[in-house]
């Protein structure tokens, strides 16, 4: 269903293509009128759509941690606030001892010995806490992260690629669990600083610490905006490296194709191009931080000058709080990114994780059970439009039937809807309007995960996992973790599927290893083990995609529903339906169709030919060369 769909996308224009590079006219046709835009602003409808979605607030970062973490983390943070006060008990150990430096040096070695012992070992607890929280809470947000992806529709998936996905399970939660460990408890013991001095400040000379009270305002709004601005360029550059990665991912995973085709030079460019316009927020990150740290130390500064414009005696009460401001300001600078780059990650992680679904296929409360469903299938007026494409219509007022123990036939051109009918009633999609029924019942009511434990599929281009050839065939089973078929049930599905033969020949028989994607496999050894999957959970209704219609086997309990582009044993089908542009021309079996002399005996007609012709040529190849054909034109 994906690989068809992925191959209408492509033919209507909407499908992957060679992205170029953005060209920098687009840029100037944005007015840059002053400097934070030239500074801020990439003129980009991508940046614009991704800025939509803005970071999390802070304390959603931790949304995830349970009591354990709580308390780990507030150990984590009394351990820094310990740090905290080393630094002042350093500056009185150090002002004693140059009072008394000729007596007692070697008493204060040891004062210093314990005070460095002492921290080392807060500093340890500091970092082993807020590091174990960040760990726990990274592992429980990738499993969330993963069932919420499991849990989606294929609508979804259609608008997205897997390397994007894997991009943020990975990179995104990576960047989300640096700014809610030691990062965060750093910012946590500067801020506290910060405060600290400010009160000890006031206590000692609340002239001069009004006075710099005065232009903290200003020093705020920069903190303020910096984190914002950095927030926005972390997403940004996650959403442009998400892209890379789904680029790279569909190049390697298809990397046959590319090389046959000699599409590395161009793959090569696409990927250039994603690469590229995630530098270019990167040099924005940069810029953003840059300039905010230079206002904020501009203002650190000022309160500098003022200091010494106030008076000798305040400044002098006042340089141990600027001194230490300015370093605070240094580390909550270094601190803030990471904690930034955190909620903008947070940001696209948690809007997959809450995104309810409309198809929950892991759902098992919901809806009835299809345990007992006979295989009767109706569509009744249907009509169709894939999520990613809203303005192409897929199905037209589309109605078929069948009944159980029937062999149904879709019979049409490429794209015209058959794979779509399949998704439909998998319940992939939902209709627009119409309705899919399952014994009377529309779809929508039976449990997604049990309607589809009764249908087995097999798909054009069969997917096979890196497992051993026996782990895929039970994989297909309904329940394989409390309820794997046994050898024999395999064994059996393997026979029908005329799979067993081939797979007793290998050296390891069924445990032989199928490689990823089945790539040991050949194309028909991996179809026939699709068929097997399919076959060993005795499905109530079948499904088979186009050239798994070669498939003669001895099963007929369940409907079958091929859909073929034309091969012979269509002609065995109960019904045979010829749709064009999802619509249903006519319906009928073999014979009746061929009477009607209508768009299904054109068909037939037209394959005859084909196979007339592929005959002529593989008799031409075995008995003549070109010469003899040449010599038959120049007589003819």
């Amino acid at each position: 269903m994906s690989d068809r769909h992925s191959q209408e996308k492509i033919r209507s224009g909407t499908g992957p293509v060679a992205i170029p590079t953005p060209s920098t006219s687009d840029e100037k046709k944005t007015p840059h009128n002053n400097f934070l835009k030239r500074m801020f602003k990439f003129a980009s409808n991508d940046d614009k759509e991704e800025k939509k979605t803005p970071g999390v607030p802070i304390l959603q970062l931790f949304r995830f941690a349970d009591a354990i973490d709580r308390t780990l983390m507030a150990v984590g943070t009394l351990a820094g606030e310990m740090i905290r006060f080393a630094n002042p008990g350093k500056l009185g150990l150090t002002q004693e001892l140059k009072d008394e430096l000729d007596h007692s040096v070697r008493k204060y070695c040891w004062y210093f010995l314990a005070l460095g012992l002492g921290t080392w070992l807060v500093a340890f607890v500091q970092k082993l806490t807020w590091a174990t929280a960040a760990e726990r809470q990274g592992k429980r947000i990738r499993e969330e992260f993963y069932i919420a992806i499991l849990r989606q529709d294929i609508g979804w998936f259609d608008g997205l690629s897997t390397g994007e996905l894997t991009t943020r399970i990975s990179g995104d939660v990576n960047m989300l669990q640096e700014g809610t460990g030691e990062k965060f408890s750093f910012a946590i013991q500067y801020f506290s600083s910060f405060i600290a001095g400010f009160i000890i400040a006031f206590i000692k000379g609340w002239k001069m610490t009004l006075v710099v009270l005065a232009v903290m305002p200003i020093m705020v709004g920069a903190v303020s905006v910096m984190g914002i601005l950095l927030a926005d360029s972390a997403s940004g550059g996650q959403g442009s490296y998400a892209e890379a990665g789904g680029v790279a991912d569909e190049v390697l995973s298809s990397i046959k194709t590319v090389m046959a085709f000699g599409g590395e030079r161009r793959e090569l460019e696409r990927y250039d191009s994603k690469i590229s316009k995630a530098l270019a927020k990167g040099l924005h990150k940069a810029k953003v931080l840059g300039v905010s740290m230079g206002v904020i130390l501009f203002t650190i500064y000022s309160v500098y000058a003022l200091g010494f414009w106030f008076g000798g005696k305040l400044v002098r009460d006042h340089e141990m709080t600027t001194d230490g401001a300015l370093s605070v300001f240094f580390s909550i600078g270094y601190c803030l990114s990471s904690i930034s780059s955190a909620r903008g990650a947070a940001a696209k992680v948690y809007q997959i994780i809450d995104r309810k679904s409309p198809i929950d296929p892991v759902d098992t409360e919901t809806g009835m059970s299809a345990d007992g469903i006979k295989g009767e299938i109706e569509l009744s007026s249907v009509n169709f439009r894939y999520p990613t494409r809203p303005d192409v219509q897929i199905l037209h007022d589309f109605s078929i039937s069948v009944k159980p123990g029937q062999k149904i036939a879709l019979v049409g051109e490429s794209g015209c809807g058959k794979s779509t009918m399949i998704g439909l009633v998998e319940r992939f999609y939902d209709p627009e309007s119409g309705v899919v029924k399952i014994d009377g019942v529309d779809v929508r009511e039976y449990n997604v995960r049990s309607l589809r434990q009764q249908i087995g599929v097999i798909m054009q281009m069969p997917v096979l996992f890196g497992y051993t050839i026996y782990q895929n065939i039970i994989w297909g089973a309904i329940d394989v973790d409390n309820n794997p078929p046994t050898m024999e049930q395999v064994i059996q599905a393997c026979k029908d599927a005329n799979a067993h033969d081939f797979i007793s020949e290998l050296p390891d028989g069924y445990d032989t290893m199928c490689g990823e994607r089945g790539a040991l496999l050949s194309g028909g050894q991996k179809q026939r083990i699709a068929i097997a999957r399919a076959l060993v959970r005795n499905p109530k209704i079948l499904l088979l995609d186009e050239a798994t219609m070669r498939w003669t086997g001895h099963r007929q309990t369940a409907p079958r529903l091929p859909s073929p582009t034309g091969s012979a044993p269509i002609r065995d089908s109960d019904v045979i339906y010829v749709i064009s542009k999802g619509r249903v021309l006519e319906s009928g079996n073999h014979e009746e169709l061929i009477g009607l002399d209508g768009a299904y005996a054109k068909l037939v007609e037209a394959q005859q030919l084909r196979q007339s012709i592929e005959r002529g040529v593989e008799e031409y190849s075995a008995d003549g060369s070109g010469s003899h054909t040449q010599e038959d034109d120049s007589t003819g």
